[in-house]
């Protein structure tokens, strides 16, 4: 009897065994389930993240190309503008040096001018000379005449004609 007992005993502890084992087995076949839906959850949410990386990388590349195609375009307006500028700059330094050049010439006419105008001083001085020895000469003549004619018996014809000439 001690043998059934043991026997018993040992039966249903094996039952007891077999039925927590059974649900250890379950608890662990449920607890790899909820470890599988958690982890396909996971990469889930993980691809989601990534494909929504991917899209903004799409994204922000677009807006780099806009930007670079913007900043190509104002670079370009700016280089423009600057030879634009810079043409004027030359421009106003070719105008400077014939400015320059306009200025030489300028002095130079100046010169020119007053040299020139010394010329004219010394003719004149010599016209004025000569019209003063000339002037003197007809006096004389003038004179000579006068006297001749009052000699001669035109002598108040003579005098007017001397007077005319003064």
């Amino acid at each position: 009897m001690n043998a059934d007992r043991t026997n018993r005993t040992s039966c249903s502890t094996l039952h007891e065994v077999t039925a927590e084992f059974r649900a250890f087995k379950e608890w662990t076949k449920d607890m790899f389930a909820e470890r599988d839906k958690f982890g396909t959850e996971r990469a889930a949410r993980i691809d989601e993240r990534i494909n929504a990386m991917k899209e903004q990388t799409t994204i922000a590349f677009a807006s780099s190309e806009k930007a670079v195609e913007k900043s190509e375009s104002a670079q370009k307006d700016y280089n423009v503008r600057s030879n634009e500028f810079r043409q004027a700059l030359d421009d106003a330094q070719k105008n400077s040096v014939a400015i320059g050049r306009f200025e030489d010439f300028k002095k130079e006419y100046e010169g020119y001018k007053q040299s020139q105008s010394s010329e004219i001083r010394i003719l004149r001085e010599a016209k004025s000379t000569s019209e003063g020895r000339t002037a003197g000469i007809s006096a004389v003549a003038a004179f000579i005449i006068a006297i001749v004619s009052a000699l001669g018996g035109g002598g108040i014809i003579g005098i007017i004609f001397t007077l005319m000439k003064k």
